[in-house]
């Protein structure tokens, strides 16, 4: 393993610590690596020793690069600083690429506490978006952020369909940080379509790292600690595994639904395709079995806009008995019309 740091701020003592695993390290051997890019936290004040060589340490054990770094933090806190530190980050990790055998659309950021809302900034506001993003007991809410540091932006706003798919851990007795924060930030996720995984342990408070015991200052669930492993599988989920030949094909897609796509499809929401008027021809007559199923008509109207949020045309079409040839066909005509996501309508609230 090679080690390195790099001064990215002098003035604001901003320097990723880099450790790079070698390509023929004998347990896990790859021509490329994923990276990890470690975000502690801190309340924006300090740096949490405990969030940082600890973490980096369990995702070195599973074959990938790790990249703590020491983001602005104190009077340097002032946004957008941190989020700034995050890019020149990346910047350097993508200029080595090559050189340091990074697989440059596998890097993913790993963020608590209020390092979890710089790692929630990056996959909602940075320039370059993480492919993947960890979120330990985040820093979600803005009257929470507002004690760490002034003008600290409140993420869960800003998902969009940019935003990569994101791992969720906390505890439900968290008292720092509320895990409404966590719930907010995975409503946001759920709003967009954008696909995550999430984990709510019953006991363990706030700033348990990689759940190992010497870290603790309370009780914590025996599942806690399961964590780094359930995120490392994940991520092969999400990008695939890592083998010596290279990537396998990823089993987990990064929406839930097809909303975002070039071209509509069956697999886009009933909502979604409700907007687009250059499908209606199409679709005029499962919107009109829809609107008279009698199990939606003794529904509330905030009910049934809901129900066409959250299943996809492919369900309508099903409980309608389309046939299997009309279904082709219906996909193949609507392959050809471009998504129109401005007809939609604004951006929701989240």
């Amino acid at each position: 393993m090679k080690y390195t740091s790099v001064v990215l701020n002098e003035e604001r003592n901003v320097s990723p610590s880099c450790f790079l695993l070698d390509c023929d390290c004998t347990y896990i051997p790859a021509r490329e690596r994923p990276a990890v890019i470690v975000l502690p936290g801190g309340g924006y004040q300090i740096l949490s020793d405990r969030e940082s060589e600890p973490v980096g340490q369990a995702f070195l054990n599973a074959g990938f690069h790790v990249f703590i770094l020491y983001y602005s933090i104190g009077k340097h806190a002032l946004w957008p600083n941190p989020l700034r530190d995050y890019e020149q980050a990346v910047d350097m990790i993508l200029s080595h690429a090559e050189e340091w055998h990074v697989c440059q659309n596998k890097i993913a950021v790993v963020g608590f506490s209020a390092g979890g809302h710089l790692a929630a900034s990056a996959a909602t506001m940075a320039r370059i978006r993480p492919s993947a993003v960890l979120l330990g007991y985040p820093v979600i809410k803005d009257y929470i952020a507002a004690f760490c540091a002034p003008g600290l932006p409140p993420p869960s706003e800003q998902a969009d369909k940019k935003t990569p798919p994101c791992f969720l851990f906390a505890c439900r007795d968290d008292k720092l940080v509320d895990v409404s924060n966590f719930l907010r930030f995975q409503a946001a996720l759920a709003e967009k379509g954008i696909g995550f995984e999430s984990h709510i342990y019953a006991l363990g408070g706030h700033g348990f790292s990689t759940g190992a015991e010497e870290f603790q200052e309370q009780a914590l669930c025996s599942r806690v600690e399961h964590w780094t492993a359930d995120a490392v599988a994940w991520l092969g989920d999400i990008w695939g595994r890592m083998t010596p030949e290279g990537f396998s094909e990823p089993i987990v897609p990064h929406f839930v639904h097809s909303d975002h796509a070039d071209t509509l499809s069956l697999d886009c929401t009933i909502a979604f395709l409700r907007k687009q008027p250059d499908a209606a021809p199409l679709l005029k007559d499962l919107f009109a079995a829809l609107d008279g199923m009698p199990a939606l008509l003794s529904l509330p109207e905030h009910s049934k806009a809901e129900f066409e949020k959250a299943y996809p045309m492919r369900f309508l079409a099903a409980v309608s008995g389309m046939s299997e040839p009309a279904l082709l066909d219906l996909e193949e005509r609507l392959s050809r019309i471009p998504s129109r996501p401005e007809a939609a309508g604004p951006k929701a609230e989240v």
